[in-house]
């Protein structure tokens, strides 16, 4: 089987047909992809709806598990996957019609461990071109990718090798906001083979309300899980077998997130409360992440290294 395309599914109901019936659109037969919707606990109908398209579907199957968050759900998809090449699609979003066969028949033909297209973001306002911009017209390695600013914090802008995750056990973690970036980050530093695609195939929806208060808690909850991530990041450098510029790259892009973020919250600490700045501050430390040692991507931020390591007496805590 060439592909699997794996959905999780969490009270989506009001949009999971228009996603799986844009999957089953794309001019490929039922026997060389399949479609797995993962329901992640629903509370909706979104469970009886993924049920009605099984029982008329020969190549989408159903699994249910509590509500654990889409990188559980994602990670569940993998583990049940048939395909040689592995596609994650969110249940609210959607595909262009006939748009997969090329790159899938691309990926394929060029052995390619990853394979990015280009996003179409919809907005009230309009539309737009966004995901990962196409770093390099050739085959080119992960290293290469990322050290050349390959946008990597969605999951939904490549197909994968289902070996390359495999083979060195890449899996979503436990966080909710950036789950997407670690797994990212991890699959390009063991991909030796990526193809960067000019064609947006895949329907980014942004259209639907989110009130100020729920996007300050939703941003919040990015820069908690953004310490995790700079903690992976780091671990992730001291590998074994790691290359020395890959590791030396993944500490300084780690360090690089750590000075940004920092400066942020100590610049908008009376927006996101003295509580969640302390909540915030302990995070860091008990990472060990501060102070900081080393360099980050770019002498700007480099050398207010220093002048953030001198106040430390004066950081929450």
């Amino acid at each position: 089987m060439k592909l699997s395309i794996i959905v999780p599914v969490y009270n989506a109901e009001k949009w999971l047909r228009r996603c799986v019936n844009s999957l089953l659109n794309q001019g490929i037969g039922t026997s060389g992809y399949e479609i797995l919707l993962i329901d992640d606990g629903s509370k909706d109908g979104s469970l009886a709806i993924a049920n009605e398209f099984a029982a008329v579907q020969s190549n989408i199957r159903v699994f249910t598990q509590p509500n654990a968050g889409p990188g559980a759900a994602r990670n569940r998809g993998i583990n049940n996957a048939k395909g040689e090449y592995i596609m994650f699609v969110d249940a609210d979003d959607y595909l262009k019609p006939n748009s997969l066969p090329p790159i899938l028949d691309l990926a394929i033909s060029n052995s390619l461990d990853l394979c990015f297209y280009r996003l179409l973001v919809v907005t009230k306002s309009g539309s737009r071109i966004g995901g990962c911009k196409v770093v390099t017209n050739s085959i080119c390695s992960g290293e290469y990718a990322m050290k050349h600013g390959a946008d990597i914090g969605s999951a939904c802008i490549c197909l994968l090798s289902h070996d390359l995750l495999q083979t060195n056990g890449i899996r979503f973690t436990h966080i909710h906001q950036g789950e997407d970036t670690l797994f990212m980050t991890e699959a390009l530093a063991y991909a030796s083979r990526i193809r960067f695609l000019s064609k947006a195939i895949y329907v980014y929806d942004l259209t639907r309300d989110t009130s100020d208060a729920r996007l300050i808690e939703i941003h919040k909850e990015k820069l908690m899980d953004s310490l995790f991530i700079a903690h992976k990041t780091q671990e992730l450098a001291s590998r074994e077998k790691m290359p020395s510029s890959l590791s030396d790259f993944l500490r300084q892009r780690a360090n690089s997130m750590i000075v940004s973020q920092v400066i942020e919250v100590l610049c908008h600490k009376n927006k996101y409360g003295c509580s969640f700045v302390s909540e915030y501050f302990n995070r860091l430390y008990d990472l060990n992440l501060y102070p900081v040692t080393g360099k980050t991507l770019s002498w700007r931020t480099t050398i207010l290294i220093s002048a953030l390591n001198i106040i430390k007496p004066f950081l929450p805590r």
